[in-house]
């Protein structure tokens, strides 16, 4: 729409990205095209080739804030990746006319006891990434899935298919968010227990040793009533469980809006007014009225921070190419037509998407190449082997968002001389399992992505990115001789 756009966030980052198939979203349908994360490209290659230019997928933004320059009225966005950067040192800002918030939400967690130390190990929130270390393996492990939404049908479906021996399907109220047509398919899965109305009170867990990370053996739960734990209830029983996907929905990404006055409810969601906008007059044009502002002018927001009723990719679609229009219409309001900064759409336009698209295939999918590996990946000895060997080793599955999220803050200091690329050990091409059940001995983490700096663990996509955002991975890898 002639709008100079910049997009700050990782394209690795989304819930969408670890969805293996998108059925609800009109001609992009089943996993053939990548699922989630093909569309997700898709769509950056279209908007690229449209003009829109990306930050670096490391950088978040932190703040945001009213101000004024040359007595015009702008909006302050403070992005940040962190100490490690260059670019950050330490915190970055962009200033534009508008701006829309499309920051999605986060995944839930029960915090019930033990819960941080079975998560990555026994607790898992992404069935597409960690689905197959409780199936094919003849031993007809015991999973289950809690929630009642649309994302746990899917994980359900998906271990169904990798030959999970048993589901069991944990929902507290009775009636189901997720579609009832795909609802009734789950109930007909011969190996499928429903469980509902119950919720999760205890993760059952022993240790085999002192030493020894805890293990997971159980679920209990407990009868429920309006969607929390019946006091009066006397059904409380002990599920045996080898593991459990927490599919139980998402908490807007609003926290870092705190500061910034914009109105948010109690549940961290974003209140949008359907008000027109009153300020200053323009006599050229009528006073528009947007659906998607916030209670600060140029703010518009769209998507899973806004809602929490339809949270879907179309929705959210439809309600960002509304935030956009509206957009365009302050900026027209606000002041004289805007006009593109960016070339039109051609042949060299053409050439730069499919570069950009190229480049995001080499940073997020290289790791689809199998690195050759001399020695039996299912024995420590190995595993110690080449952790020793390489100063950043990654475990990971190519088709994992935490993997590719955590290949993000390591090659976030790939411009810097000297850095070493990490070795990725693609374990979807390798006996992925017992290496993944090697790995849980090791350091009481089976899930992937598995990050080994200078020999030792540094945990998952999540505190990889955690540990380049405070500072601290760089020293770690500096220490491992990843960087000179």
């Amino acid at each position: 729409m002639g709008m100079s756009v910049l997009v700050v966030g990782s394209p690795s980052a989304g819930s969408l990205s670890g969805t293996e198939r998108l059925d609800n979203f009109p001609s992009f349908f089943g996993s053939n095209n990548g699922g989630g994360q093909g569309w997700i490209d898709a769509s950056l290659e279209q908007a690229s080739f449209y003009g829109a230019e990306f930050a670096p997928p490391l950088f978040m933004a932190t703040g945001i804030f009213k101000t004024t320059v040359e007595q015009n009225a702008l909006i302050e966005v403070h992005l940040s990746a962190g100490t490690s950067t260059e670019l950050s040192a330490p915190e970055s800002r962009v200033l534009g006319k508008s701006l829309i918030v499309a920051s999605g939400s986060v995944p839930r967690k029960l915090d019930l006891p033990h819960e941080a130390s079975l998560w990555g190990r026994s607790l898992h929130n992404c069935a597409l990434c960690d689905g197959d270390a409780y199936a094919h393996d003849g031993s007809k492990k015991s999973v289950a899935v809690i929630g009642g939404g649309n994302a746990a049908v899917e994980a359900i479906f998906l271990l169904h298919k990798l030959g999970v021996g048993v589901i069991h399907w944990i929902h507290r109220r009775e009636e189901y968010r997720a579609n009832q047509i795909e609802v009734g398919k789950v109930r007909q899965l011969s190996n499928v227990e429903i469980w509902a109305p119950f919720v999760v009170v205890e993760w059952v867990g022993a240790m085999k040793d002192n030493t020894a990370p805890l293990e997971l053996e159980g679920i209990r739960i407990a009868g429920a009533r309006n969607g929390q734990a019946d006091a009066d209830a006397t059904s409380s029983l002990v599920i045996p469980c080898d593991g459990a996907f927490l599919m139980i929905g998402s908490t807007p990404n609003s926290e870092w809006l705190a500061a910034s006055g914009l109105e948010i409810d109690p549940i961290s969601k974003l209140i949008l007014r359907l008000t027109p906008f009153s300020e200053g007059t323009n006599i050229n044009n009528p006073i528009p009225t947007f659906s998607t502002s916030t209670s600060i002018q140029g703010v518009f927001a769209a998507g899973e921070v806004a809602d929490d009723t339809y949270r879907q990719a179309l929705t959210a679609s439809s309600e960002g190419a509304k935030a956009a229009i509206d957009a365009q219409r302050y900026l027209r309001f606000m002041g004289p037509e805007v006009t593109s900064q960016h070339s039109s759409p051609g042949k060299d336009k053409r050439n730069d998407a499919k570069q950009q698209r190229q480049m995001i295939e080499h940073n997020h999918l290289e790791q689809v190449v199998a690195r050759p590996v001399d020695c039996d990946l299912t024995t420590s000895d190995c595993i110690k082997h080449v952790i020793s060997t390489y100063p950043v080793v990654v475990f990971s599955k190519y088709f994992c968002p935490h993997c590719r999220r955590a290949l993000e803050a390591l090659r976030s200091f790939s411009e810097r001389t000297g850095f070493t690329e990490p070795f990725v050990i693609d374990l979807a091409t390798v006996d992925g399992m017992k290496t993944q059940e090697q790995l849980a001995t090791m350091t009481g983490r089976r899930t992937v992505p598995n990050v080994f700096v200078g020999g030792n663990s540094i945990g998952g996509g999540d505190e990889t990115v955690h540990l380049q955002k405070v500072g601290t991975l760089e020293e770690l890898l500096r220490k491992a001789g990843a960087i000179l």
